[in-house]
């Protein structure tokens, strides 16, 4: 079967078996819609913080507050169920890209790391983001970590 009819019969797919494909990489605005929906989860808190307490270290404790609950809400989400909530919501799941299995709380880790890693390098960082709009939809960290962010049906 030509590439070019594998592309259009399922975007982002990284194999078949027959004519099913047997993952669907997650598209990049799908994969920021989610971020969006686990950032509304996720600035509520700090926020609060920043309103209710005053002085010039609010925003230093918000921004530490904010980051911890980062640190334990994508691994501790992604290896206990998958992915984060906001990725779960819009049927998506982050798997190892070598046999499709849940990413170990360890690896989880080392993925968030290494996002923040190349977040906080500002080249890094925009290359991180326009990688995922090329090759397969496939953030540079996810290929750093060999992770793959998949759609998922919907089951009942």
């Amino acid at each position: 079967m030509p590439a070019d009819a594998d592309e259009s019969r399922a975007p982002y797919a990284t194999g078949y078996l027959g004519d099913r494909p047997l993952h669907q990489l997650a598209s990049p605005s799908r994969r920021f819609g989610a971020f969006l929906l686990d950032e509304a989860i996720l600035a509520p808190l700090p926020v609060l913080l920043v309103v209710l307490n005053s002085g010039s270290r609010r925003w230093t404790t918000a921004l530490v507050l904010h980051l911890v609950l980062c640190a334990l809400y994508s691994p501790v989400s992604t290896a206990r169920w998958g992915g984060t909530p906001g990725k779960l919501v819009l049927g998506m799941r982050v798997v190892q890209a070598a046999d499709g299995q849940h990413l170990s709380y360890g690896r989880a880790a080392e993925r968030l790391l290494t996002q923040l890693a190349f977040t906080c390098t500002p080249l890094l960082g925009a290359l991180n983001c326009l990688w995922c709009c090329g090759d397969r939809s496939r953030c540079l960290h996810d290929v750093v970590v060999g992770s793959l962010v998949i759609r998922v049906p919907w089951t009942r």
